[in-house]
């Protein structure tokens, strides 16, 4: 029983608890890891840092050493800054007595930069001594940590990465995203209202941690966060300019460069068949009639065996006048234009390159196919003779089409007359 009653007075003196008394100013006599004592007192500190990192906290030891055989020695603490500590696991104010010969746990958490001090003043029935110890606290560079990082997306289709602000544990962080982002975008046969080029597609959509990006994120430093591009609109690279600012003011910039591709290759074949003449199908009603008809998988039994990609036309004197030529004949192709995941495409200006000089003007589907968006399927292509053209000639024409995102197929045809 009277050991039991010696335990329950030993805790209670080791957890009793009150405030902390913190001065302005350290005693002017006392430097960090200055011990003041005489020789029959001693504290002793174990290992602790001189500086730490905001986020971080420092743990030691402390020791009370008293040559004089005693059980409890008072304890007083004065600080100077702003930190939380603890003895023993539990909150420490000010303890007002301690077991001599016994290991105390201490764990310092910084709350704001700078020096802190703290004092320890023991004190016993005829002795006292004191010790100062000194910790600084900075906050560390900040950086950003790429997780997993994707360097290429499919169009219309999306990626997440997730990245960590290294910094001070805690502390919040302003984001802020710029972006650089690819346009389609095309020449004009002509300016309109002064802009000699028209924008087709652009635009990403782009979000952290779930949520659309507005002019300022708060972010915390030593947590992980998840940024996700979608839906880019255009092929080409997207690069995605991080800033981040701390309480301070101070900024870090990164940047992440991300390129948007066209999975699906754009494939053109050319049919060795006239529409008009071999299908019978009026030239102002080719696609849909071409498209309602016909099939490319299966391929109708009209076009097997009729794959070209060239063909050749002979050209007769109409009448007795020296520049009254025309077409004998077929006077057309039929071509079939598919990609995956694509159901139209672009025809530029220049839809269909070729010289200035041949004697044959093609016309795709009846009208003029330049700088509209054509669906995807079978199409004709008519060749109409210009007058005063040298006749006898091979002209090498060549169909170029972009996809909705801006990838580009060409496909050469060569037409020869004679």
């Amino acid at each position: 029983m009277k050991r039991l009653t010696g335990y329950i007075i030993i805790l209670f003196h080791l957890f009793a608890c009150s405030s902390i008394n913190v001065v302005d100013e350290p005693d002017p006599g006392l430097i960090p890891n200055q011990t003041t004592s005489s020789s029959e007192i001693e504290i002793v500190i174990g290992r602790l840092p001189d500086s730490i990192p905001m986020g971080e906290n420092a743990q030691f030891t402390l020791r009370v050493l008293q040559n004089t055989p005693t059980n409890f020695v008072r304890l007083d603490i004065d600080t100077i800054g702003k930190f939380s500590l603890e003895a023993n696991g539990k909150n420490f104010t000010q303890i007002d007595s301690i077991l001599t010969d016994l290991s105390y746990d201490f764990k310092f958490t910084p709350k704001e930069e700078g020096q802190s001090l703290i004092t320890f003043h023991v004190k016993s029935e005829k002795h006292d001594t004191s010790r100062t110890v000194g910790i600084r606290t900075y906050s560390p560079e900040s950086e950003i940590r790429f997780l997993s990082v994707p360097d290429s997306i499919a169009v219309n289709q999306s990626a997440e990465f997730r990245f960590i602000i290294r910094g001070a544990t805690g502390e919040s962080y302003n984001l802020k995203v710029d972006t650089i982002i690819p346009e389609f975008k095309m020449p004009l046969q002509s300016p309109i209202a002064g802009q000699s080029e028209t924008v087709i597609s652009r635009g990403v959509e782009l979000s952290v941690n779930g949520g659309a990006l507005s002019d300022s994120i708060k972010l915390l430093a030593g947590y992980t966060n998840k940024f996700r591009i979608a839906n880019p609109q255009a092929v080409g690279n997207y690069q995605i300019l991080f800033t981040f600012t701390d309480k301070r003011g101070k900024e870090t910039k990164f940047t992440k460069t991300f390129r948007a591709y066209s999975p699906g290759n754009i494939n053109i074949q050319f049919y060795n068949v006239n529409p008009c003449y071999d299908l019978h199908i009026d030239k102002d009603k080719l696609y849909d009639t071409l498209n309602q008809l016909y099939s490319y998988i299966p391929l109708s039994p009209v076009f097997q065996g009729q794959e070209c990609d060239s063909t050749a036309y002979p050209i007769h004197r109409d009448s007795k006048e020296a520049n009254s030529w025309n077409i004998v004949g077929k006077r057309g192709i039929t071509f079939h234009i598919e990609q995956k995941g694509s159901d139209e495409f672009y025809f530029p200006a220049d839809a269909i390159r070729y010289p200035e000089t041949t004697p044959l003007r093609p016309e795709i589907d009846g009208h003029d196919v330049s700088q509209t968006m054509q669906r995807a399927g079978f199409h004709g292509m008519l060749f109409y003779y210009i007058p005063d053209r040298i006749y006898k000639v091979s002209t090498m024409y060549r169909l170029t089409v972009f996809d909705r995102w801006g990838k580009k197929a060409t496909r050469d045809f060569i037409v020869r007359t004679y």
